[in-house]
């Protein structure tokens, strides 16, 4: 589940790069930076030290952002997140502006959760299923939980659809207790 900050912060990117027409090559230059700080723990810590004067790091971001040709809404909602002390919430961010472009485009994300791998045809069912019941195009995201015994457990939104087996056990130990 996507935090308010973050579903507020990616919603404004989203406003602007809709706007200026270049939503998707904003998304893929925000993960490019996502890739980049990840893969390199100095720089990670550098720009998340307090320490650390702000146009510091802000002339460490804009030296990235020109090198690998960002757009400018890109490194201008970078020097807002140094600015804001929010640069540590980028991937809980631009996982949100991926939901926020799926939204805009009619696409329900659904996250899946199982104990095990899934089949292709279980997927495809699946896939098909969620399609018919919101009545909109989906994009499935599989995830594996070890915690769960078996079954499966989707998330559309706020909404949790649970047909794992420990729910149903520990429904049943409920209904034994009475």
């Amino acid at each position: 589940m996507l935090s308010s900050t973050a579903a507020k912060y990616a919603s404004a990117l989203a406003d602007v790069a809709f706007e200026q027409g270049v939503s998707e090559s904003v998304g893929e230059e925000l993960a490019g930076f996502v890739e980049l700080v990840t893969a390199h723990e100095e720089l990670q810590e550098t720009l998340a030290n307090p320490a650390l004067p702000l146009d510091v790091k802000q002339n460490i971001v804009r030296g990235i952002a020109g090198k690998a040709g960002y757009h400018r809404s890109v490194l201008n909602f970078l020097l807002v997140l140094l600015e804001r002390n929010r640069i540590g919430q980028l991937t809980e961010i631009l996982d949100a502006y991926s939901w926020v472009l799926d939204e805009r485009a009619g696409i329900v994300q659904i996250d899946v959760l199982s104990a095990y791998p899934l089949g292709a045809a279980t997927k495809k069912r699946l896939e098909e299923t969620m399609t018919k019941v919101t009545r909109k195009q989906v994009k499935l995201e599989y995830r594996i939980d070890a915690s769960l015994i078996a079954g499966l457990k989707l998330q559309v939104g706020s909404t949790v659809f649970d047909g794992t087996i420990q729910t149903e056990l520990d429904q049943l130990r409920r209904q034994l207790e009475v």
